[in-house]
This record gives structure tokens, sequence and C-alpha cells, in this order.
């Protein structure tokens, strides 16, 4: 190999380890897993000390507990990772709200596991945690949520879908919009398909013009304008007549 290959090959190396460690950078990772890592016991007792107080403050007094923990930084992150295990649900639920502001894919798994706790305001926080981390990885797990039997959980889980923007998810948020007994997931439904845009949703969304709640109708109306780029009002019969149109030009060409 010539002394110029070799040059070339060394630079490329060097260009790639340094994209690699903005890119390692950004996304925070902690390269095991931060259930494990021990952090100073001064830290950890401090923050132990803010989550037991938590069981018992207003809402207040716990973004303000919530804000302390983060401006620890990342050592932090290990122990409310293993918060999510604490016997009582509020403690759980704040550290989930507190990780989702940790910019650390390494937590994802962790907080994928609060998606069957026991406990619905802990399965929202960590609905809430995935979506913002952007963990595109769970959305078959949050898709179960969908159906879960609690009707508010089931609205945070349509939001997240919508978040993460997959197109995995349109199936089943089709479904949610068009058997959910819940009006209100079913507007969250049509919202995410609004955000995540693929065609598909188109029809169901159609047929939700005619829904029996307002605020679906109006939701499925929006949806379909972030879709198609088209305002054509709220009548079902002029959308079917334009998709109709629309669909059949795409076929002739």
């Amino acid at each position: 190999m010539s002394t110029f290959s070799q040059k070339i090959i060394v630079t490329l190396a060097a260009l790639a380890l340094v994209w690699g460690s903005l890119w390692y950078l950004q996304r925070g990772w902690i390269p095991e897993d931060p259930a494990k890592i021990k952090v100073d016991a001064k830290v950890e007792q401090e923050i132990r000390t803010l989550l037991e107080k938590s069981k018992t403050s207003r809402y207040f007094e716990n973004t303000q507990i919530a804000q302390q923990i983060l401006g620890m930084g990342r050592k932090g992150v290990p122990v409310l990772v293993r918060a999510l295990w604490d016997k009582d649900p509020r403690v759980r639920a704040l550290a989930a709200n507190i990780l989702q502001h940790s910019n650390n894919v390494s937590v994802i798994p962790h907080l994928k596991v609060r998606l069957d706790d026991e406990n619905p305001i802990v399965k929202r926080a960590a609905l809430m945690a995935l979506a913002h981390l952007g963990a595109v990885e769970t959305v078959p797990a949050i898709v179960v949520v969908l159906n879960d039997e609690d009707k508010i959980t089931r609205c945070y889980a349509a939001l997240a879908l919508g978040n993460l923007g997959q197109d995995d998810a349109v199936v089943p948020l089709t479904e949610t919009l068009q058997n959910d007994s819940y009006p209100v997931a079913r507007q969250a439904a049509a919202n995410s398909l609004g955000e995540i845009g693929n065609e598909r949703a188109i029809e169901p969304l159609i047929d939700s013009l005619e829904n029996e709640d307002t605020l679906v109708r109006s939701a499925a109306l929006v949806a379909l304008n972030r879709i198609t780029g088209t305002d054509l009002g709220p009548e079902k019969e002029v959308w079917t007549e334009w998709w109709q149109k629309k669909c059949h030009s795409t076929v002739s060409e």
C-alpha cells in the first residue's frame, strides 16, 4: 500500500473518531448499564433524600426538587434509574419525569420496563420520557399501551407515537381513531396521525369527519390539512371525492 493511501486511511479514521465522539457526547451515552454504576455516596444520599421528600410534596415543590436533581447533571442518572424500581409510585413517576431530560439513551431500556408498571401515573411518565428521548425502538411496546385499560394512559400512548413519528404506528393509531371508546383518545390518535404525515391515514381521517365527537372531527380535519397540504373544509363528501380523483390520477400515471 502506498504512503499516500495510508495517509488517506489514517485521515478518514481520525475523522470517524471525531464524528463518533461528537455523536457520543450529543447523545449523552453512558456506555454501561446506568443502574449498575456506583456514584458518590453523598450525591446518592442527597438525591434519595429529595426523592423521599417528593412523596409528601405538592406539584410546585416537586418541580423544584426535579430542578435540583437535574442540576446535578449526569452523576444523578444512575440514582434515578434505580429509583424507577422504588416501591412508591410517586418516586418512580418523578424519576421517569426527570430522566426525560437526561439526553441519555442508556436509560431507555429502563423506562421501557415502566410501560408495564401497575400504576398509570408511572406509565404515563415513562411514555412522556420515551417520546422526549426519541426512543423509536420502543414504538412496538408503546403500541401495546394503546389498548391500556386506563383511558388517559391510552391518550398518552397515542401522543407519544405521534411525537416519535414512525410509520409503523399508523395502522395502530388508525385503529384507535376508529374504535377507541374514549373520544379524547380518538382525538389524540388523529393529532398523531397528522404529526406522522403518512397518506395511509387519509381514508380513516376522512371517515372521522363524521365522528360523533366535535373535537375528533376537528382533529381529523387538521390532520388531513397537514398530510395533504389541502384545505377542503369539514365535509366528508368533498374530501372523499377529492381523494378518489387523486388516487385515480395516480394509478393512471
